[in-house]
Protein backbone atom coordinates (compact mmCIF):
# COMPACT_ATOMS: atom_id res chain seq x y z
CA UNK A 1 0.00 0.00 0.00
CA UNK A 2 0.99 3.31 -0.98
CA UNK A 3 2.01 5.94 2.76
CA UNK A 4 3.09 8.96 1.19
CA UNK A 5 -0.04 9.85 -0.55
CA UNK A 6 -1.29 13.00 0.86
CA UNK A 7 -4.10 14.07 -1.28
CA UNK A 8 -6.07 17.30 0.22
CA UNK A 9 -9.58 17.35 -1.11
CA UNK A 10 -12.45 19.41 0.38
CA UNK A 11 -15.86 19.58 -0.15
CA UNK A 12 -16.52 22.95 -1.31
CA UNK A 13 -13.90 22.80 -4.20
CA UNK A 14 -16.19 19.92 -5.85
CA UNK A 15 -18.81 20.96 -7.68
CA UNK A 16 -22.13 20.01 -7.35
CA UNK A 17 -23.60 17.62 -9.95
CA UNK A 18 -26.13 14.63 -10.28
CA UNK A 19 -24.42 11.37 -8.68
CA UNK A 20 -24.75 9.67 -12.25
CA UNK A 21 -22.78 12.43 -14.03
CA UNK A 22 -19.74 12.59 -11.89
CA UNK A 23 -17.12 14.89 -14.21
CA UNK A 24 -13.91 13.75 -14.05
CA UNK A 25 -12.83 17.33 -15.69
CA UNK A 26 -15.43 19.21 -13.76
CA UNK A 27 -16.13 17.52 -10.54
CA UNK A 28 -12.62 15.89 -9.89
CA UNK A 29 -9.57 17.74 -11.80
CA UNK A 30 -10.22 21.17 -9.93
CA UNK A 31 -9.24 19.45 -6.65
CA UNK A 32 -6.63 17.60 -7.68
CA UNK A 33 -5.57 20.44 -9.42
CA UNK A 34 -5.90 22.98 -6.43
CA UNK A 35 -4.77 20.60 -3.55
CA UNK A 36 -2.38 17.56 -4.66
CA UNK A 37 -0.05 19.69 -6.91
CA UNK A 38 2.29 20.77 -4.65
CA UNK A 39 2.98 17.43 -2.87
CA UNK A 40 2.21 15.36 -6.40
CA UNK A 41 3.58 17.35 -9.11
CA UNK A 42 6.49 17.51 -11.64
CA UNK A 43 8.64 19.50 -9.11
CA UNK A 44 7.89 17.27 -5.85
CA UNK A 45 6.47 13.66 -5.82
CA UNK A 46 6.06 12.14 -2.79
CA UNK A 47 5.64 8.37 -3.40
CA UNK A 48 7.13 8.83 -6.67
CA UNK A 49 3.14 9.55 -7.51
CA UNK A 50 1.93 12.33 -9.48
CA UNK A 51 -1.68 13.79 -10.44
CA UNK A 52 -0.12 16.72 -12.62
CA UNK A 53 -1.56 14.78 -15.76
CA UNK A 54 -4.75 11.76 -16.24
CA UNK A 55 -1.93 9.89 -17.49
CA UNK A 56 0.11 9.97 -14.07
CA UNK A 57 -2.96 10.09 -12.11
CA UNK A 58 -3.38 6.51 -13.36
CA UNK A 59 0.12 5.14 -12.79
CA UNK A 60 0.97 3.20 -9.23
CA UNK A 61 3.73 4.93 -7.24
CA UNK A 62 6.45 2.94 -5.42
CA UNK A 63 4.49 0.18 -3.81
CA UNK A 64 2.78 -0.90 -7.31
CA UNK A 65 -0.81 -0.98 -6.05
CA UNK A 66 -2.97 -0.06 -9.04
CA UNK A 67 -4.36 3.08 -7.71
CA UNK A 68 -7.30 3.39 -10.19
CA UNK A 69 -8.94 -0.24 -11.37
CA UNK A 70 -12.28 1.06 -13.76
CA UNK A 71 -15.18 -0.35 -12.38
CA UNK A 72 -13.74 -1.72 -9.44
CA UNK A 73 -13.59 0.94 -6.54
CA UNK A 74 -12.40 -1.13 -3.92
CA UNK A 75 -9.51 -2.45 -5.89
CA UNK A 76 -8.53 1.01 -6.41
CA UNK A 77 -5.75 2.32 -4.14
CA UNK A 78 -6.88 5.87 -4.53
CA UNK A 79 -10.28 5.42 -2.99
CA UNK A 80 -9.01 2.76 -0.24
CA UNK A 81 -6.91 5.80 1.21
CA UNK A 82 -9.47 8.16 0.81
CA UNK A 83 -12.37 5.82 2.32
CA UNK A 84 -10.62 3.89 5.15
CA UNK A 85 -11.39 4.28 8.92
CA UNK A 86 -7.47 3.16 9.54
CA UNK A 87 -5.83 5.93 10.42
CA UNK A 88 -2.01 5.37 9.61
CA UNK A 89 -3.74 4.15 5.85
CA UNK A 90 -6.48 6.45 5.31
CA UNK A 91 -5.33 9.99 3.69
CA UNK A 92 -5.14 13.08 4.36
CA UNK A 93 -2.95 11.86 6.89
CA UNK A 94 -3.12 13.15 10.50
CA UNK A 95 -5.83 15.12 9.40
CA UNK A 96 -9.90 14.93 9.54
CA UNK A 97 -11.47 12.25 7.15
CA UNK A 98 -12.33 13.21 3.71
CA UNK A 99 -16.36 14.63 4.07
CA UNK A 100 -18.55 11.52 2.54
CA UNK A 101 -19.58 13.47 -0.38
CA UNK A 102 -15.96 13.92 -1.18
CA UNK A 103 -15.15 10.36 -1.15
CA UNK A 104 -18.56 9.13 -2.84
CA UNK A 105 -17.65 11.61 -5.87
CA UNK A 106 -14.51 9.57 -6.64
CA UNK A 107 -16.33 6.50 -5.96
CA UNK A 108 -18.91 6.92 -8.15
CA UNK A 109 -16.48 7.86 -11.03
CA UNK A 110 -14.37 4.71 -10.50
CA UNK A 111 -17.46 2.76 -10.04
CA UNK A 112 -19.03 4.12 -13.81
CA UNK A 113 -15.30 3.20 -14.97
CA UNK A 114 -12.84 5.96 -14.47
CA UNK A 115 -14.06 7.77 -17.58
CA UNK A 116 -11.68 10.56 -18.37
CA UNK A 117 -13.73 13.45 -19.92
CA UNK A 118 -10.54 15.86 -20.83
CA UNK A 119 -9.30 15.09 -24.42
CA UNK A 120 -5.50 14.70 -24.15
CA UNK A 121 -4.51 12.33 -20.87
CA UNK A 122 -1.26 13.83 -21.45
CA UNK A 123 -2.31 17.36 -21.10
CA UNK A 124 -1.59 19.09 -17.68
CA UNK A 125 -4.68 19.02 -15.62
CA UNK A 126 -4.85 22.43 -14.65
CA UNK A 127 -5.01 23.19 -18.64
CA UNK A 128 -8.65 21.41 -19.27
CA UNK A 129 -10.75 22.84 -16.10
CA UNK A 130 -14.02 24.32 -16.92
CA UNK A 131 -13.56 28.13 -16.15
CA UNK A 132 -13.45 28.68 -11.99
CA UNK A 133 -16.60 30.64 -10.81
CA UNK A 134 -15.07 33.42 -8.59
CA UNK A 135 -16.51 35.72 -6.06
CA UNK A 136 -17.74 38.81 -6.73
CA UNK A 137 -14.95 41.89 -5.34
CA UNK A 138 -15.81 43.37 -2.08
CA UNK A 139 -18.15 46.27 -2.37
CA UNK A 140 -16.28 48.19 -0.03
CA UNK A 141 -12.13 47.58 0.29
CA UNK A 142 -11.50 47.34 4.07
CA UNK A 143 -8.00 48.30 3.55
CA UNK A 144 -6.02 49.43 0.48
CA UNK A 145 -4.33 46.62 -1.91
CA UNK A 146 -0.86 47.16 -3.84
CA UNK A 147 -1.39 48.03 -7.21
CA UNK A 148 0.55 45.10 -9.15
CA UNK A 149 -0.48 45.93 -11.98
CA UNK A 150 -1.82 49.05 -15.08
CA UNK A 151 -2.20 49.93 -18.55
CA UNK A 152 -4.26 52.79 -20.26
CA UNK A 153 -6.67 52.05 -22.35
CA UNK A 154 -6.45 52.62 -26.08
CA UNK A 155 -7.65 56.23 -26.36
CA UNK A 156 -5.81 56.92 -22.91
CA UNK A 157 -8.94 58.35 -20.96
CA UNK A 158 -9.08 55.60 -18.43
CA UNK A 159 -6.56 53.35 -16.82
CA UNK A 160 -7.12 49.79 -15.78
CA UNK A 161 -6.15 49.13 -12.33
CA UNK A 162 -5.80 45.63 -10.75
CA UNK A 163 -7.67 44.70 -7.28
CA UNK A 164 -9.23 41.92 -5.46
CA UNK A 165 -11.30 39.26 -7.91
CA UNK A 166 -11.66 42.55 -9.95
CA UNK A 167 -10.00 45.36 -12.66
CA UNK A 168 -11.05 48.54 -11.75
CA UNK A 169 -11.62 51.19 -14.45
CA UNK A 170 -10.76 54.98 -13.60
CA UNK A 171 -10.66 58.14 -15.52
CA UNK A 172 -6.90 59.23 -16.34
CA UNK A 173 -7.65 63.42 -15.84
CA UNK A 174 -10.29 63.16 -13.30
CA UNK A 175 -9.55 60.12 -11.37
CA UNK A 176 -13.12 59.03 -11.04
CA UNK A 177 -14.03 55.13 -10.78
CA UNK A 178 -16.00 54.85 -14.04
CA UNK A 179 -16.55 50.83 -14.15
CA UNK A 180 -15.56 47.67 -12.07
CA UNK A 181 -15.06 44.34 -14.07
CA UNK A 182 -15.59 41.42 -11.81
CA UNK A 183 -15.08 37.48 -12.91
CA UNK A 184 -11.80 37.79 -12.10
CA UNK A 185 -8.98 35.83 -10.44
CA UNK A 186 -8.12 35.97 -6.86
CA UNK A 187 -5.00 39.04 -7.63
CA UNK A 188 -3.73 40.12 -11.20
CA UNK A 189 -0.50 40.51 -11.43
CA UNK A 190 -0.48 41.18 -15.36
CA UNK A 191 -2.55 43.32 -17.41
CA UNK A 192 -2.25 43.95 -21.04
CA UNK A 193 -4.80 46.19 -23.36
CA UNK A 194 -4.96 45.19 -27.50
CA UNK A 195 -3.34 47.76 -29.41
CA UNK A 196 -7.04 48.11 -31.26
CA UNK A 197 -8.72 48.92 -28.13
CA UNK A 198 -11.43 45.85 -28.07
CA UNK A 199 -9.55 44.15 -25.80
CA UNK A 200 -8.23 43.88 -22.14
CA UNK A 201 -5.96 40.57 -20.90
CA UNK A 202 -4.91 39.55 -17.76
CA UNK A 203 -2.85 37.58 -15.76
CA UNK A 204 -4.28 36.57 -12.17
CA UNK A 205 -4.49 33.71 -10.12
CA UNK A 206 -3.88 32.67 -6.51
CA UNK A 207 -0.23 31.40 -5.52
CA UNK A 208 0.22 27.54 -5.41
CA UNK A 209 -3.24 26.84 -6.52
CA UNK A 210 -4.58 28.25 -9.66
CA UNK A 211 -3.39 30.56 -12.63
CA UNK A 212 -5.56 32.19 -15.68
CA UNK A 213 -5.29 34.28 -18.70
CA UNK A 214 -8.56 36.02 -19.08
CA UNK A 215 -9.78 37.94 -22.11
CA UNK A 216 -12.31 40.65 -21.63
CA UNK A 217 -14.25 43.74 -24.11
CA UNK A 218 -12.23 46.63 -23.06
CA UNK A 219 -15.40 48.30 -23.32
CA UNK A 220 -18.03 46.76 -21.52
CA UNK A 221 -16.23 44.46 -18.96
CA UNK A 222 -17.77 41.73 -20.39
CA UNK A 223 -15.73 38.36 -20.04
CA UNK A 224 -15.23 36.76 -23.47
CA UNK A 225 -12.89 33.66 -22.84
CA UNK A 226 -10.17 32.22 -20.39
CA UNK A 227 -7.81 31.58 -22.76
CA UNK A 228 -5.32 29.14 -20.56
CA UNK A 229 -5.67 28.09 -16.74
CA UNK A 230 -2.37 27.14 -15.43
CA UNK A 231 -1.50 25.34 -11.71
CA UNK A 232 0.15 28.25 -10.26
CA UNK A 233 -0.20 32.08 -10.36
CA UNK A 234 -0.17 34.02 -13.71
CA UNK A 235 2.03 36.63 -13.33
CA UNK A 236 2.04 38.69 -16.88
CA UNK A 237 0.41 39.02 -20.51
CA UNK A 238 1.37 41.12 -23.39
CA UNK A 239 -0.30 41.39 -26.51
CA UNK A 240 1.75 41.52 -30.00
CA UNK A 241 2.20 44.93 -31.69
CA UNK A 242 0.03 43.70 -34.49
CA UNK A 243 -2.83 42.70 -31.29
CA UNK A 244 -2.81 38.92 -33.15
CA UNK A 245 -1.03 36.93 -30.39
CA UNK A 246 -0.46 37.32 -26.36
CA UNK A 247 2.55 35.80 -24.46
CA UNK A 248 2.00 35.06 -21.09
CA UNK A 249 4.27 33.79 -18.19
CA UNK A 250 3.67 32.61 -14.63
CA UNK A 251 4.73 31.07 -11.74
CA UNK A 252 5.20 27.72 -12.77
CA UNK A 253 7.87 28.50 -15.18
CA UNK A 254 6.00 28.07 -18.22
CA UNK A 255 5.52 30.22 -21.38
CA UNK A 256 2.26 30.00 -22.98
CA UNK A 257 1.73 31.77 -26.86
CA UNK A 258 -1.56 32.56 -27.44
CA UNK A 259 -3.89 33.05 -30.29
CA UNK A 260 -6.36 35.50 -30.71
CA UNK A 261 -8.45 35.04 -33.00
CA UNK A 262 -8.95 31.13 -32.09
CA UNK A 263 -8.55 31.40 -28.48
CA UNK A 264 -6.01 28.62 -28.38
CA UNK A 265 -2.55 28.22 -27.05
CA UNK A 266 -0.52 27.48 -29.73
CA UNK A 267 2.89 27.36 -28.01
CA UNK A 268 3.60 25.91 -24.49
CA UNK A 269 7.30 26.22 -23.56
CA UNK A 270 9.42 25.30 -20.26
CA UNK A 271 11.92 27.91 -20.80
CA UNK A 272 12.85 28.58 -16.76
CA UNK A 273 12.62 26.80 -13.89
CA UNK A 274 11.01 28.81 -11.67
CA UNK A 275 8.46 31.97 -11.73
CA UNK A 276 8.49 33.92 -15.12
CA UNK A 277 8.24 37.52 -13.97
CA UNK A 278 7.74 39.44 -17.20
CA UNK A 279 7.37 39.33 -20.78
CA UNK A 280 7.93 41.47 -23.31
CA UNK A 281 7.76 41.75 -27.13
CA UNK A 282 10.51 43.02 -29.70
CA UNK A 283 9.18 46.20 -31.89
CA UNK A 284 7.70 43.79 -35.30
CA UNK A 285 6.63 40.69 -33.01
CA UNK A 286 8.51 37.45 -34.24
CA UNK A 287 10.39 37.69 -30.62
CA UNK A 288 9.46 37.57 -26.86
CA UNK A 289 11.90 37.87 -24.47
CA UNK A 290 11.13 36.86 -20.56
CA UNK A 291 12.75 37.33 -17.16
CA UNK A 292 12.55 35.00 -14.36
CA UNK A 293 13.05 34.12 -10.04
CA UNK A 294 15.38 31.55 -11.96
CA UNK A 295 18.07 34.39 -11.88
CA UNK A 296 17.70 34.22 -16.02
CA UNK A 297 16.54 36.12 -19.25
CA UNK A 298 15.45 34.82 -22.74
CA UNK A 299 14.68 35.48 -25.85
CA UNK A 300 13.01 33.45 -27.91
CA UNK A 301 12.45 33.85 -31.49
CA UNK A 302 9.03 33.11 -32.35
CA UNK A 303 9.46 32.70 -36.02
CA UNK A 304 12.20 30.14 -35.82
CA UNK A 305 10.61 28.38 -33.01
CA UNK A 306 14.10 28.50 -30.90
CA UNK A 307 15.56 30.08 -27.82
CA UNK A 308 18.15 32.76 -29.05
CA UNK A 309 20.00 33.81 -25.61
CA UNK A 310 20.03 33.35 -22.13
CA UNK A 311 21.45 36.36 -19.82
CA UNK A 312 22.20 34.10 -16.67
CA UNK A 313 24.62 37.04 -15.22
CA UNK A 314 21.70 38.32 -12.39
CA UNK A 315 22.19 37.82 -8.75
CA UNK A 316 18.94 37.22 -7.70
CA UNK A 317 15.29 37.40 -9.15
CA UNK A 318 14.93 39.00 -12.72
CA UNK A 319 11.18 41.21 -12.15
CA UNK A 320 11.45 43.17 -15.84
CA UNK A 321 12.80 42.94 -19.18
CA UNK A 322 12.46 44.98 -22.25
CA UNK A 323 13.48 45.53 -25.83
CA UNK A 324 16.34 48.11 -26.16
CA UNK A 325 14.37 50.11 -29.48
CA UNK A 326 17.06 48.83 -31.57
CA UNK A 327 16.20 45.39 -30.91
CA UNK A 328 19.53 44.20 -30.87
CA UNK A 329 19.68 44.71 -26.99
CA UNK A 330 17.49 43.75 -23.71
CA UNK A 331 16.92 45.31 -20.41
CA UNK A 332 16.37 43.85 -17.58
CA UNK A 333 15.90 44.59 -13.75
CA UNK A 334 14.94 43.03 -10.48
CA UNK A 335 16.17 42.00 -7.02
CA UNK A 336 19.83 42.57 -7.68
CA UNK A 337 19.00 46.58 -7.65
CA UNK A 338 20.53 46.68 -11.10
CA UNK A 339 19.41 48.03 -14.28
CA UNK A 340 21.36 46.13 -17.18
CA UNK A 341 21.57 46.34 -20.87
CA UNK A 342 22.69 42.96 -22.30
CA UNK A 343 23.63 42.34 -26.33
CA UNK A 344 20.92 39.71 -28.32
CA UNK A 345 23.81 38.46 -30.60
CA UNK A 346 26.35 36.82 -28.07
CA UNK A 347 24.45 37.30 -24.54
CA UNK A 348 27.41 39.82 -22.80
CA UNK A 349 26.60 42.72 -20.52
CA UNK A 350 26.83 46.46 -22.69
CA UNK A 351 26.51 48.38 -19.50
CA UNK A 352 24.37 48.73 -16.08
CA UNK A 353 23.37 50.99 -13.42
CA UNK A 354 22.85 50.67 -9.89
CA UNK A 355 20.08 51.38 -7.17
CA UNK A 356 19.42 51.50 -3.34
CA UNK A 357 16.74 49.40 -3.80
CA UNK A 358 14.47 46.64 -5.57
CA UNK A 359 13.23 47.06 -8.78
CA UNK A 360 10.14 45.70 -10.25
CA UNK A 361 9.09 45.29 -14.07
CA UNK A 362 10.02 48.01 -16.67
CA UNK A 363 8.26 50.03 -19.10
CA UNK A 364 9.62 51.89 -22.67
CA UNK A 365 8.41 54.76 -24.63
CA UNK A 366 10.82 55.45 -27.83
CA UNK A 367 14.16 56.48 -25.99
CA UNK A 368 12.86 56.80 -22.43
CA UNK A 369 13.45 53.60 -20.02
CA UNK A 370 11.25 53.75 -16.66
CA UNK A 371 12.16 51.93 -13.48
CA UNK A 372 9.82 51.44 -10.87
CA UNK A 373 11.55 51.19 -7.73
CA UNK A 374 11.30 50.33 -3.93
CA UNK A 375 12.27 53.28 -2.50
CA UNK A 376 9.12 55.59 -3.84
CA UNK A 377 10.35 56.22 -7.13
CA UNK A 378 10.29 55.84 -11.09
CA UNK A 379 13.39 56.98 -12.49
CA UNK A 380 13.73 57.89 -16.49
CA UNK A 381 16.73 57.36 -18.65
CA UNK A 382 17.57 57.84 -21.91
CA UNK A 383 18.09 53.99 -23.71
CA UNK A 384 20.89 54.70 -25.64
CA UNK A 385 23.64 55.32 -22.40
CA UNK A 386 21.41 55.18 -19.40
CA UNK A 387 21.49 58.49 -18.61
CA UNK A 388 19.84 59.79 -15.92
CA UNK A 389 16.51 62.12 -16.89
CA UNK A 390 14.99 62.67 -14.00
CA UNK A 391 12.60 60.78 -11.63
CA UNK A 392 8.46 60.65 -10.44
CA UNK A 393 8.07 60.30 -6.85
CA UNK A 394 5.36 58.04 -5.37
CA UNK A 395 3.87 58.12 -1.52
CA UNK A 396 4.71 54.48 -1.17
CA UNK A 397 6.94 51.82 -3.03
CA UNK A 398 6.41 52.22 -7.07
CA UNK A 399 5.73 48.58 -8.15
CA UNK A 400 3.80 49.32 -11.56
CA UNK A 401 4.35 51.37 -14.14
CA UNK A 402 2.06 52.26 -18.02
CA UNK A 403 2.75 54.62 -20.65
CA UNK A 404 -0.54 55.77 -22.26
CA UNK A 405 -0.99 54.76 -26.79
CA UNK A 406 -0.27 58.35 -27.92
CA UNK A 407 2.95 58.52 -25.34
CA UNK A 408 1.77 61.57 -23.71
CA UNK A 409 0.54 60.29 -20.34
CA UNK A 410 2.95 58.03 -17.58
CA UNK A 411 1.50 55.97 -14.73
CA UNK A 412 2.57 54.32 -11.66
CA UNK A 413 0.79 51.90 -8.94
CA UNK A 414 2.00 52.34 -5.42
CA UNK A 415 1.82 49.76 -2.96
CA UNK A 416 -0.77 51.59 -1.06
CA UNK A 417 -3.03 51.56 -3.74
CA UNK A 418 -1.99 55.19 -5.36
CA UNK A 419 -1.87 55.70 -8.97
CA UNK A 420 -0.22 58.64 -9.94
CA UNK A 421 -0.12 60.36 -13.42
CA UNK A 422 2.02 62.62 -15.02
CA UNK A 423 2.00 65.06 -18.60
CA UNK A 424 6.01 63.54 -19.69
CA UNK A 425 6.41 66.62 -21.94
CA UNK A 426 6.34 68.82 -18.73
CA UNK A 427 7.01 66.00 -16.19
CA UNK A 428 4.05 67.71 -14.18
CA UNK A 429 1.82 65.58 -12.43
CA UNK A 430 -1.67 65.49 -13.72
CA UNK A 431 -3.48 63.77 -11.32
CA UNK A 432 -3.25 61.49 -7.90
CA UNK A 433 -6.10 58.67 -6.82
CA UNK A 434 -6.56 55.65 -4.26
CA UNK A 435 -7.49 53.34 -7.13
CA UNK A 436 -9.44 51.40 -3.87
CA UNK A 437 -13.32 50.96 -4.63
CA UNK A 438 -15.17 52.20 -1.47
CA UNK A 439 -12.00 52.82 0.49
CA UNK A 440 -12.71 55.53 3.19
Amino acid sequence: MMRFFSLWLVLFLVPVGRADEVSFRRDLAPVLVQKCLACHGPKKAKGSYRVDTFEKLALPGDTGEPMITAGKPDMSELFYRLSTDDDVERMPHEDDPLPPEVVTKFKQWIDAGAKFDGGDPKALLATILPPPRHPDPPAKYPRAVPISALTFSADGQSVFVSGYHEVSVWGAADGKLQRRIAREGERTYGLSASPDGKWLATASGQPGRLGEVRLFEAATGKLDSVLTTAPDVMLDVAFDPAGQRMVAGGADGQVRVIDLASRKVTHTLGLHSDWVNAVTWDHNGSRFATASRDHTAKVFDLAANKSLVTFAGHGKNVRGVVFHPGGRELFTSGMDKKVQLWRISDGKRVRDTGFSAELFKLARRDKVLFVPAADNRVRRYQTNDLKHLGDFALDDWAVSVAISPDGKHFAAGGFNGQVRIWTLEDGKERNTFTAIPGLE
